[in-house]
């Protein structure tokens, strides 16, 4: 886990202290100066946020194909 990552974890875990103490997600918004729908985001997160995010191209399904391919063509 990267430094940032654990800041924000601490950040989250505070949040979800202060909720669980009878602060509301609008309050907790002002207190953090953020959008109430991360505050709520933050509240029902149960594990440690994942900084990586796995994007899927088109041509993902054809992976295993393309360096077969690649070998076939001559220039």
């Amino acid at each position: 886990m990267t430094k940032l990552q654990e800041q924000k974890w601490v950040l989250i875990q505070s949040i979800q202290k202060e909720h669980i103490r009878g602060k509301s997600i609008s309050q907790l918004a002002r207190d953090y100066h953020l959008n109430w729908r991360t505050i709520k985001k933050y509240i029902n997160m149960r594990g440690v946020p994942s900084n990586t995010r796995q994007r899927k191209r088109p041509t993902d399904l054809y992976k295993h194909e393309i360096p077969q391919l690649e070998s076939k063509v001559t220039l």
